[in-house]
């Protein structure tokens, strides 16, 4: 699969091709077909570097593809967005100290999939045919 790596503030993003992700316990793979580009994105390029490269990328749309253990197979096939927040905690007001978001330290969806828990994914309202396109696109 491609994803897109990012290094050090003003560098360019670097497509890579990596292995593609597995499902574990609780969690399914889904296949990206939107991603969006956001603030946080932005503050981490500026302020941040990853030596090895981090695959940015909080916001993001498609279709699962896999799943894992204790995950229902059911739910392979289904249109879905997701919610990048992880590990909230109990207070609903303030995220406590587990609390993290795709994109970093995780894996993000600036890439072709990625994988996430069952309960943070959501039934997408209908998509239309236009959008259903993969996110990464190269002429050989």
């Amino acid at each position: 699969m491609k994803a897109s790596f990012f290094i050090q503030p003003g560098a360019p993003l670097e497509i890579r091709e990596v292995k593609k992700p597995k499902p574990i316990k609780d969690q399914v793979l889904v296949r990206l077909h939107n991603a969006a580009l956001n603030h946080r994105d932005l503050w981490i390029q500026k302020e941040q570097s990853f030596p090895d490269g981090m695959v940015l990328g909080s916001d993001g749309s498609g279709v699962i593809e896999d799943v894992g253990e204790d995950a229902d197979t059911l739910l392979i096939g289904m249109e879905v967005i997701i919610n990048p927040s992880l590990n909230w905690g109990d207070n609903p007001i303030v995220q406590g100290n587990s609390f993290k978001i795709l994109g970093v330290p995780d894996a993000g969806t600036f890439s072709d999939y990625v994988v996430v828990y069952k309960k943070q994914v959501l039934k997408s309202p209908s998509i239309s045919p236009l959008q259903k396109r993969p996110l990464f696109r190269y002429r050989h």
